[in-house]
């Protein structure tokens, strides 16, 4: 009797579960989602230029006139100063003096390296173009940028993710079907950059021997400007959304 009374127990407790355990199936049912992935991007002109100059103690020409540090320097900011460019913007980064061999003897050559900010991108080519003439030994770009590089990143990815909503909304409508909330969002930021061998100074005299150095001096070499570059900045969203 006992056995049965269990028994009849148990099956009553099944039963009162029973509508309790499909509602909670019902909440567990798989939710309906879709993936949508969009990038935007955009192109900017850089307006912070850094352009790395090296000016090295050396001999040029048929006579082997000494091209010192100060001659350098003195050249170089007397040029910026003719371009109005502020003299606070050329800033000393590196100073050194090694022994190196010269003309089979060992000798002490100073080295002084600055770092120059820029603006306008038209400063840029007049720079390169000008250099040879102020005795610098060597320049490169180091680096561009834009000031507004944050808000940038922040629009892309703002248009990004109006892209992804509004491609979400048309595939959908084909079948019927709307978004409802986004269930997950997630970002990729590539920030395409640029090869800085690309932008050392043309031209120049660096490096050369003797008799090419002489051969060089005797024509005047036209440095053609650099190719007008710009930044881009992209950014990726991938969001998921859930369906009404």
């Amino acid at each position: 009797m006992k056995n049965s009374l269990k028994i009849y127990i148990a099956i009553g407790s099944f039963a009162l579960f029973q509508p309790l355990i499909s509602q909670q199936q019902a909440l567990v049912s798989p939710i309906k989602t879709i993936d949508i992935s969009e990038s935007s991007e955009i192109e900017v002109i850089p307006n912070k230029i850094t352009l790395k100059i090296m000016l090295r103690e050396r001999t040029e020409g048929k006579n082997q006139d000494p091209i010192s540090i100060k001659l350098q320097e003195d050249s170089l900011r007397k040029v910026l100063k003719t371009m109005k460019i502020d003299a606070s913007k050329l800033t000393v980064v590196d100073m050194s003096t090694t022994f190196e061999t010269v003309r089979k003897r060992k000798d002490a050559v100073s080295v002084k390296v600055f770092n120059l900010e820029l603006s306008k991108y038209a400063d840029q080519n007049t720079i390169f173009q000008k250099l040879d003439k102020w005795k610098v030994f060597n320049a490169y770009v180091e680096n561009y940028e834009h000031t507004q590089f944050d808000s940038l990143v922040l629009e892309t990815k703002k248009r990004a993710l109006i892209l992804a909503k509004n491609n979400a909304k048309s595939l959908l409508k084909g079948i019927g079907e709307e978004i409802s909330n986004p269930l997950e969002i997630r970002y990729e930021q590539g920030y395409i950059g640029y090869d800085k061998g690309a932008f050392s100074m043309m031209g120049i005299k660096v490096g050369r021997s003797d008799k090419m150095q002489s051969d060089a001096d005797d024509q005047e070499e036209e440095i053609q400007p650099l190719e007008f570059e710009k930044i881009k900045i992209k950014s990726t969203v991938f969001v998921k959304f859930q369906l009404k």
